[in-house]
């Protein structure tokens, strides 16, 4: 638990957004998500 991890705490916090966006298949959710990648 050190903090020199803090990106993984981030991560899975990006990890649903992502996939929420998948299910909307819109110009802008594509946008975002090639944001997000």
């Amino acid at each position: 638990m050190s903090r020199e991890h803090p990106p993984q705490g981030l991560h899975r916090t990006m990890c649903p957004l992502p996939t929420i966006l998948r299910l909307t298949p819109t110009q802008e959710d594509a946008e975002q998500t090639k944001m997000f990648r």
